[in-house]
């Protein structure tokens, strides 16, 4: 498991009327699978909660969840 806060350190940079700095909090599970010599799968899942720079300029503030899969070959 992997948390993250994401931040602007120029809120006005995020467009206008923007005055937060504070951006989402996410939280990814990440899981892994050798499934034999070469090849793995890997999955992830993932949690996130917009704030107030999200909401000021975007108006998103419904929380958000997505999920991702995908293989690797090594040779």
């Amino acid at each position: 498991m992997i948390g993250y806060l994401f931040r602007n350190d120029h809120p006005e940079s995020f467009g206008p009327g923007v005055t937060s700095k504070n951006i989402a909090s996410e939280v990814d599970a990440y899981a892994d699978w050798k499934v034999n010599r070469n090849f793995s799968l890997s999955f992830i899942l993932a949690y996130g909660n917009p704030q107030e720079a999200l909401a000021q300029g975007y108006q998103r503030t419904q929380n958000f969840t997505y999920g991702m899969a995908y293989v690797t070959y090594s040779y």
